[in-house]
């Protein structure tokens, strides 16, 4: 069944014209900064590493980030967000030796990205809560992620789904080098998921949810749009509740697989586009 949203109702799809953040304001790895990618970008910033993506872009299937990412054939180096895409800058490594734990914590994680109850996941490997949480945090450590276990980059759950759902259409997102002559840095991209949603929000609360998933914490959010924290945490909760969701995970889950859906009708011929 196609979602009556696909059809581009203008209610489904928020103007955010007035969003005019730039690629650096919701870095999620906070690990680096500029000055030490400088080598790297040839300037410090990531607005060039974004326009060059924009440039010179090859099309890349995400299962293959996955599958580079869970070899140790590559780690990331930073991830950010624009308002239309997601990057993420990854660097080719030596691979590295899987011990059993890190297949174990490996599987922990692939499950929770595809959208499993981590309560659940836990009783199903017979592990405590917390197991799983350090598990998955060592596993996004190794993939060169230091996010928490609940907040991983949207582009890895993206690239997970396509590498565990075959059933579903290639999710292809663009692989840009970073310097002409050097293939041991790469930018990968793919569309925001948000860009539209499956169920009619306000304006302000697609504008929360839009900047919830591009990483910011409730206090950053709360901060960049001059309100306070509970207003914050109202219009998400709102939000939550018409999209059937119950945090920031199940929340991706729910419009990559809302975005799925779109591209699947149309490659089936189901939908017209204009």
């Amino acid at each position: 069944m196609i979602d009556n949203d696909l059809h581009r109702s203008p209610e489904h799809v928020p103007d955010f014209s007035s969003e005019t953040w730039s690629v650096s304001d919701w870095r999620l790895n906070a690990q680096s900064n500029a000055s030490s990618l400088t080598e790297v970008l040839f300037e410090p910033g990531w607005s060039f590493a974004a326009s060059s993506d924009a440039l010179q872009p090859q099309t890349f299937d995400l299962a293959t980030l996955w599958h580079e990412l869970c070899a140790r054939r590559m780690r990331v180096r930073d991830t950010f967000s624009s308002a239309e895409r997601h990057f993420a800058v990854v660097e080719r490594v030596p691979v590295g030796k899987r011990s059993r734990a890190h297949t174990r914590n490996l599987e922990m994680l692939t499950r929770v990205l595809l959208g499993q109850a981590p309560k659940a996941v836990a009783q199903d490997m017979r592990v405590a809560i917390s197991t799983l949480a350090t598990g998955m945090q060592e596993c996004l450590r190794s993939m060169g992620l230091p996010q928490r276990a609940s907040s991983p980059p949207v582009l890895l759950m993206m690239a997970a789904r396509a590498a565990e759902c075959s059933d579903l259409a290639p999710t292809l997102g663009r692989l840009t080098r970073i310097k002409p002559d050097d293939d041991r840095y790469w930018l990968v991209s793919v569309e925001r998921p948000d860009l539209t949603f499956p169920v009619p929000l306000s304006k302000a609360e697609a504008a929360v949810v839009r900047q919830l998933i591009s990483g910011g914490t409730h206090a950053e959010i709360s901060k960049r749009r001059a309100t306070s924290p509970r207003t914050i945490a109202n219009q998400l909760a709102s939000a939550f509740k018409k999209l059937g969701v119950s945090g920031r995970i199940s929340t991706v889950q729910r419009l990559i697989t809302h975005r799925s859906s779109a591209r699947v009708a149309c490659a089936a011929g189901l939908l017209v586009t204009d």
